[in-house]
């Protein structure tokens, strides 16, 4: 935890997007106690002076098992007690953290959420339990922020199709990709035998991680997304695509996120001073065999696109990563980044103006 804290400062993070409160516990191999919780958060919390600390609630269950309660492993952990609904039915461990973590509030900009909710019922009652904390608290005259932002995990598909609703009780969401890939897909990303069906890029996990992040942003609500997705630089682009703006993940990764997503900027800048503001960059982009496009805030598979045709013009010229780009229309001039600077590939198309061009937005990116 101590190097992953330090790192986060080093990397210049701007803030911590998810801290797993679960490992400590799995690591001293017994529940803590009120005060020793509430020394982790406060440390966590003063050395990222007075940047945004999200601390996800126990997340246990799954392939972090219980040593220290005594409970059977089960044969299919990841579908059965686990996550929230031990905090539901263990109401005085949930107690008991929810009361550090409001305790730490007040040394900083501390945020609470959620993990697998898979339902309004779920959203309902951990919303009375964390009012109850916050009732007792006021009764024995200790300090906490009253205002703490709390939010939800999107990790199941049932979160994900909900999340409309469920943002009506939250302020803020954060898409758990491992997670949502696994019970969307129904693999076990932990079994070599099915490794090959835990697909991230599968059109149904994108549509709902699209789907969250729309939802969010049109609500007004903060949104992020954690897991191994959000630490990968490849995707970068594609999150962007799709209004994203903050990430959570690694410390060891966000150098190589920050490098992609000030390249995604040169990029636009770039584009912007060629092309003015009447045109639309339509930006393809290659992870692994597959192309991708996307307009300003839309990220597609090309697969079944009219552009197929560009494939074999493509294909020997486009790395892993690369990004080659249209102005307004695949019948247009296609350009590429290359070197720091855009410079022309083809001009096999007619050219012409496109009307609208997006605005330059910032990119946050936090570490888990």
């Amino acid at each position: 935890m101590t190097a992953d804290l330090s790192m986060a400062v080093r990397y210049k993070a701007q803030g911590i997007g998810l801290f797993r409160t679960e490992l400590p516990f799995l690591i001293a191999s017994r529940l803590l106690n009120e005060e020793e919780q509430f020394t982790i958060y406060k440390t966590i919390v003063d050395a990222m002076q007075g940047k945004d600390v999200t601390i996800r609630t126990l997340d246990l269950g799954g392939d972090k098992f219980l040593p220290f309660q005594g409970v059977e492993r089960e044969k299919n952990p990841f579908m059965g007690w686990r996550s929230i609904r031990i905090s539901l039915l263990e109401r005085d461990v949930f107690k008991v953290q929810l009361r550090a973590i409001l305790r730490s509030s007040v040394f900083g900009k501390v945020k609470i959420l959620f993990p697998m909710i898979s339902s309004i019922e779920e959203v309902v009652e951990a919303k009375e339990v964390l009012s109850e904390v916050m009732d007792d608290l006021d009764k024995e005259e200790i300090s906490f922020d009253r205002d703490i932002k709390t939010g939800v995990m999107i990790e199941v598909p049932s979160a994900a199709i909900m999340v409309e609703r469920f943002l009506e009780y939250f302020d803020f969401i954060s898409i758990g990709t491992n997670d949502l890939i696994q019970y969307t897909l129904a693999v076990d990303r932990n079994n070599e035998r099915v490794a090959k069906f835990y697909q991230p890029l599968n059109p149904s996990v994108l549509y709902l991680v699209e789907k969250s992040i729309k939802a969010a942003n049109k609500q007004g609500k903060e949104v992020s997304v954690c897991g191994e997705m959000a630490g990968n630089p490849l995707y970068t682009p594609m999150f962007i695509g799709f209004g994203l703006r903050r990430f959570s993940m690694s410390p060891l990764m966000l150098p190589e996120v920050k490098e992609r997503v000030r390249f995604i900027d040169d990029i636009n800048v770039e584009l912007k001073t060629l092309f003015n503001d009447y045109t639309v960059p339509f930006v393809f982009y290659r992870i692994g065999e597959r192309f991708y496009h996307y307009l300003i805030d839309e990220f597609q598979d090309t697969s079944l696109s009219q552009w197929e045709n560009l494939y074999p013009l493509l294909e020997n010229s486009l790395s892993e990563g690369g990004i080659f780009f249209f102005v307004g229309d695949p019948k247009q001039a296609i350009y590429q980044w290359r070197g720091g600077r855009v410079e022309l590939f083809d001009r096999a198309f007619n050219c012409f103006p496109v009307v609208e061009s997006n605005q330059k937005e910032e990119n946050v990116i936090k570490s888990n």
